[in-house]
């Protein structure tokens, strides 16, 4: 059930990847794109909105339940980030607001079948980052603090989260883990242990990669795009783009844009060439990082020793001095 920008694709892709060996052990696997189709069985997507628990509703619980009950599998697997609600920033301030919703919602749905919730989770100031990278790399024309403008920062309590699983009677039932709990090298299996696979499925070092990562030269030729109102289309950012720049490899900008297939003029170069030499925020500084920190430490130790949470206690700590 997500978190956004917290491995959720990379899981996503390796449960796609696995998804024959996942129903030849008895697995039926819902992702976006099964979720998506007309003729879907079971969509969670929608829970968070409107009433607490909506029984009764077109898609409702009750559907969702009858259609569980109905497939052949007895363990189904459903994974996608926008379960609990949108991604802060994109339509407005609110973190998770319906989360205690979705919450009641899987309770609910708990009186019919076994439930497993499960939720990736990573330190806020890196959370905003990334989010903030990945609204850049879809259209976002702001600097850094124009977007934590965009959230209500005191609000991104991972143990408000937590303490709303909590009193929907989620307790015995959902587990947070936290990204940076999980070595690099390991992670694909530790992800896939996380989420309940049978540990035949997941034997051996499964490649764990999600959505592009942009360093400081991607940040700020994607926004010069944006503010200019160039290679807007999404689809071949996806396709031509961000391939490009992951391999950039010492290329500048315009050997990039060029090998993605975008022609531009030479005065659209020369804007792009004057703005990426400006300089820009794109993440916290050092000062406002420590004072971030600082306000989430008492709530973050508070969720770190919850019950539902999985990972080391330290485990923020020592990433904050690593």
């Amino acid at each position: 059930m997500g978190a956004h920008r917290c491995a959720s694709s990379a899981i996503q892709a390796l449960l796609r990847k696995k998804r024959a060996d996942l129903a030849a052990g008895g697995v039926a696997l819902f992702l976006r794109e099964d979720m998506e189709a007309p003729d879907a069985a079971v969509d969670l997507r929608g829970l968070y909105r409107g009433g607490r628990w909506p029984f009764g509703r077109k898609g409702g619980l009750a559907k969702i339940a009858d259609a569980i009950e109905a497939l052949p599998e007895n363990h189904v697997l459903v994974s996608e980030e926008n379960l609990t609600g949108t991604m802060p920033g994109l339509y407005d301030d609110a973190f998770y607001p319906g989360f205690a919703t979705f919450a009641g919602a899987l309770a609910a749905l708990g009186d019919r079948v076994d439930m497993a919730a499960r939720m990736v989770v990573r330190r806020q100031d890196k959370y905003l980052e990334s989010v903030y990278a990945f609204r850049v790399a879809f259209g976002f024309a702001g600097d850094f603090p124009a977007f934590l403008k965009r959230v209500d920062t005191a609000a991104l309590s991972w143990m408000r989260l937590a303490a709303e699983a909590d009193k929907a009677g989620l307790g015995g039932h959902c587990r947070f883990q936290v990204l940076e709990a999980w070595p690099k090298g390991q992670a694909g299996d530790d992800a896939l242990a996380f989420l309940r696979v049978d540990e035949a499925v997941r034997v051996g070092g499964h490649p764990f990669r999600g959505n592009a990562s942009f360093g400081e030269a991607d940040l700020k030729l994607l926004l010069a795009l944006n503010w200019l109102n160039l290679g807007y289309d999404i689809a071949w950012r996806r396709e031509k783009l961000f391939p490009a720049l992951r391999r950039r490899e010492g290329r500048d900008d315009a050997a990039v844009l060029d090998a993605a297939g975008l022609t531009l003029t030479p005065d659209d170069l020369a804007s792009i060439r004057a703005m990426t030499d400006a300089p820009v925020v794109l993440k916290l500084e050092d000062e406002a990082r420590a004072a971030m920190l600082a306000q989430y430490r008492d709530e973050n130790r508070a969720f770190l020793s919850h019950a539902m949470t999985d990972a080391p206690l330290d485990v923020w700590e020592a990433a904050a001095h690593a």
